[in-house]
């Protein structure tokens, strides 16, 4: 992927945003450097803290990223790290390697064009696309989420309180049981 396409620039900007969402949350930390962008919501799951983007200067790659490492050991947290083409000059990957970290995913991204897609998409059939209303339909969607990115689905308590959390911080209406 060019890393300056505007498609690519779109794909980072969606997943920083993804995560300043997450960082809402009560408790959490966001952080928005020049050079990285990262989080830190408190809980013992790695997809809820994590280094979101980083550019850092080639030069700097190894001092940035210990820097950056550190409030995630400090704290004892498990977390994750976003790495793309952008590093690749720094050897980012490599860096982060060495330090103790491995590949767990490599996760594909990919664009749509909204202006140019189809008005009215077929849904295929099978496919339900509503609000979650009840702690059954969260846990429900949490399911669905779970095994799209391979997580244990017993592993749902952090991010139910997550969400919980982020309901009552912005006064949304209580799930039904």
């Amino acid at each position: 992927m060019d890393p300056e396409a505007d498609d690519v620039r779109a794909l980072h900007a969606n997943l920083i945003e993804q995560y300043a969402f997450h960082a809402r949350l009560t408790g959490s930390e966001f952080h928005r450097e020049p050079d990285v962008v990262w989080y830190l919501s408190g809980r013992p799951v790695n997809f809820l803290n994590a280094v979101v983007s980083a550019t850092f200067a080639p030069e700097q790659t190894a001092t940035r990223a210990d820097e950056v490492l550190a409030a995630f050991f400090d704290r004892g947290l498990p977390f994750r790290w976003w790495t793309d083409e952008r590093g690749l000059a720094g050897d980012l990957n490599g860096c982060l390697e060495r330090r103790g970290m491995e590949l767990a995913w490599d996760v594909p991204g990919m664009t749509l064009d909204l202006a140019s897609a189809l008005r009215e998409p077929a849904m295929p059939d099978g496919v339900d696309v509503r609000r979650v209303r009840t702690t059954a339909d969260l846990r429900e969607w949490f399911a669905a989420f779970a095994a799209g990115f391979g997580f244990d689905p017993d592993d749902a308590k952090p991010w139910l309180e997550a969400f919980e959390e982020r309901r009552k911080a912005e006064g949304g209406p209580k799930l039904e049981d």
